[in-house]
């Protein structure tokens, strides 16, 4: 249950990197901050 929690939060991040892409129109930025922001979520789930 926990390993689906994970993947559904990485899955939840990654979407809202895209998200900021488009708000930023800078997919490089994006994928950036959704890498960041998925290393600190499976910090926080780990």
């Amino acid at each position: 249950m926990q390993h689906n929690n994970r993947g559904l939060a990485f899955l939840g991040t990654l979407l809202a990197s895209f998200g900021v892409g488009f708000y930023f129109d800078e997919i490089l930025v994006s994928l950036i901050i959704g890498l960041g922001l998925a290393f600190i979520m499976m910090a926080l789930v780990k």
